[in-house]
């Protein structure tokens, strides 16, 4: 978690450009970083890339 606080614009820049990040904390999957077309496609019940 730590290293997505320092590197914040990094993991967007990412998200938006890669497709979706996983956050990780201590190894495990907690969370996961999306642009807002995917989350809208998700939303929508669309594929997203």
């Amino acid at each position: 978690m730590q290293d997505a606080k320092n590197q914040f614009s990094k993991v967007v820049q990412k998200a938006r450009f890669e497709g979706p990040q996983v956050v990780t904390v201590r190894g495990g999957r907690t969370a996961i970083a999306l642009s807002a077309h995917d989350y809208d496609a998700l939303r929508a019940g669309r594929p997203g890339r």
